[in-house]
């Protein structure tokens, strides 16, 4: 990778940890990473963009890495993690930004482009659908309703985390593997991922 940069930048009252690249005065590109990921996820994807002239943004989203961690489930409703994305992109003195996002990401973006589309240039949503097309399957798809199950256990306190993070993150570790082309994950990135998910608090922040 080229010259990364990592700072913290207080943004809607809490302060997030960014990965920063590429020409101070490219256009603004924002990488936004999914569930149980962090700005590391994007890393192959960064060079390319600098290379296009961008200047590339890649936050911890609150509640994950070295992000700050709100302890309330209140505080990581997608308004207030929309709100953490808009105070980037004014942070960066640009009026609006491409957002390219990935899983959980996703939805944090398209609930930023649906509710304030005038910060968004350009959406770049991956592996996550449209909200309306995905309330729909939620509703009358009953393969839907089983691959979103988890979103159920995700609510039960204290156990998804025993559950997740046990026999040294193992399920967490079966899940990025399962979920990726052979190969994606060597040893040495899987203990990058398990740094981060072992911050305290992360766990149950990446949940909430």
């Amino acid at each position: 990778m080229k010259k990364i940069e990592c700072a913290f930048v207080k943004t809607n009252g809490i302060t997030l940890h960014v990965a920063v690249a590429g020409a101070e005065d490219g256009p603004l590109v924002m990488l936004l990473h999914g569930f149980p990921e962090f700005w590391y996820g994007w890393k192959y994807q960064i060079d390319p963009l600098i290379e296009a002239g961008y200047r590339v943004v890649v936050p911890d989203q609150r509640g994950y890495n070295v992000s700050e961690k709100p302890e309330q489930c209140k505080e990581y409703t997608l308004d207030v993690l929309r709100d953490d994305i808009v105070g980037l992109i004014h942070y960066f003195k640009r009026e609006k930004a491409t957002i390219i996002a990935h899983d959980w990401g996703g939805a944090v973006a398209w609930h930023l482009a649906q509710s304030m589309p005038e910060y968004v240039e350009m959406l770049i949503p991956i592996n996550i659908p449209h909200p309306l097309i995905m309330k729909k399957a939620l509703l009358f798809n009953p393969v839907q309703w089983v691959k979103s199950s988890y979103i159920l256990f995700f609510q039960i306190p204290f156990i998804p985390e025993k559950v997740l993070s046990a026999n040294d993150f193992e399920r967490m570790i079966m899940l990025m593997m399962k979920t990726s082309c052979p190969n994606t994950f060597t040893t040495e990135k899987l203990e990058k991922y398990k740094t981060a998910w072992e911050q305290p608090y992360a766990l149950t922040a990446m949940l909430n």
